[in-house]
C-alpha cells in the first residue's frame, strides 16, 4: 500500500493514569483502492502507539467509516485503563463518541 498525505486529523491532549500529559494526532488516511479491489484506510494515534493500523472495507465509503469506528474503539480501550482525553484551549472533556457514531 502506498502512503497518502492524512485525510482526518485530531489533535486531543491525552492524560495518562498517572497524570503525565501528551498531545496525540489522530489521524486517518484517504481510502485507496488495493490491488484486488477492496479499500483500504492508514490510521495511526500519534504518541499513543506509534504503530499505524490498516482498516478495509468493499468500498472506499466503508473504508474510511470503519477506520474512524477503528480509531474511536481504540481511544476507548485506552479510556478503560484510566487515560483521559480534552481538546480545545478550555480543555473540553473530550469522548471517543465524538469519533465515530455507535461508540
Amino acid at each position: 500500500m502506498s502512503t497518502s498525505a492524512n485525510f482526518a486529523e485530531r489533535v486531543w491532549l491525552a492524560v495518562s493514569p498517572d497524570g503525565r500529559e501528551c498531545q496525540v494526532a489522530l489521524r486517518v488516511e484517504a481510502p485507496l483502492q488495493q490491488d484486488r479491489g477492496e479499500w483500504s484506510c492508514a490510521v495511526s494515534l500519534g504518541a499513543l502507539d506509534e504503530r499505524s493500523d490498516t482498516v478495509a472495507g468493499m468500498d472506499s465509503w466503508q473504508a474510511l467509516e470503519q477506520a474512524m469506528f477503528h480509531v474511536a474503539k481504540r481511544i476507548q480501550s485506552f479510556e478503560r485503563l484510566g487515560w483521559r482525553f480534552y481538546w480545545g484551549p478550555e480543555r473540553e472533556v473530550a469522548s471517543p463518541s465524538e469519533l465515530s457514531r455507535g461508540v
